[in-house]
């Protein structure tokens, strides 16, 4: 009976840590999509910018 406790405490540490584990790379890994995001939302306004201003250029030319 004491060696199933010690076993039983012994594999609910190493689930826990596996939680752990896996909530930590699930937190890396949300930061780095909002990272892209991000980086992907700058380079689409630039892109806008740039498309508005082609516009207004071609209607005063």
């Amino acid at each position: 009976m004491s060696t199933e406790k010690e076993t039983w405490g012994d594999y609910s540490k190493l689930v826990l840590k596996e939680l752990e584990r896996l909530n930590d790379n699930y937190e890396k890994m949300r930061e780095d999509i909002d990272v892209r995001f991000k980086e992907m939302n700058t380079v689409l306004t630039d892109f806008k910018n740039t498309e508005k201003k082609t516009w207004q250029t071609k209607k005063v030319g």
